[in-house]
């Protein structure tokens, strides 16, 4: 039932961030595709260390922002998680679900929930519709109940935007 692999990163000095994105590229890479029956349970967490805990944030964040593109269109996410963290759950706006002890970054395979990590209005309208694209080829056809109704407001809304705004 898949196979979760922890490694600590070190972040300190000018090369830190560097490090963190080279090694979260090589688990984007080593998560491969989804042809193994359980693959999709797969993922990685690494540890940022030998930094203050707000440069290891910093440098969490950063990261995060840099490989996102990439990782959605490879059918994959990269996730950040931090003591702190402002995003509220999805039924619950007291619960925190990307808070954590220690600031983490996670790349995993793309499941059809993250539909609504790719759809926050922050995200400018042309890159959510790549990610769009990338979702509902992964998911779309015979997507039904929620989920799809979720996809074809996101979709609408950001065409919407980028007619708009072009």
């Amino acid at each position: 039932m898949g196979r979760t692999a922890l490694s600590s990163v070190d972040v300190s000095g000018p090369r830190g961030t560097a490090r963190l994105a080279a090694t979260a590229r090589s688990a984007l890479a080593r998560l491969g595709d989804r042809s193994a029956p359980d693959s999709v349970y797969n993922a990685f967490v690494m540890v940022p260390v030998n930094a203050s805990a707000e440069l290891r944030r910093e440098r969490v964040l950063e990261v995060q922002q840099e490989l996102k593109a990439e990782a959605v269109a490879a059918g994959k996410m990269v996730g950040e998680f931090f003591p702190g963290h402002p995003m509220r759950g999805i039924h619950s706006d007291t619960f925190r679900p990307l808070v954590s002890p220690h600031p983490v970054l996670a790349v995993r395979a793309m499941v059809v929930t993250d539909i609504l990590f790719l759809t926050f209005p922050a995200i400018p309208a042309a890159e959510r519709l790549s990610y769009l694209t990338v979702w509902h080829g992964l998911f779309g056809e015979g997507t039904a109940g929620p989920w799809g109704e979720i996809y074809e407001k996101a979709r609408a809304e950001a065409e919407r935007e980028v007619r708009e705004y072009a």
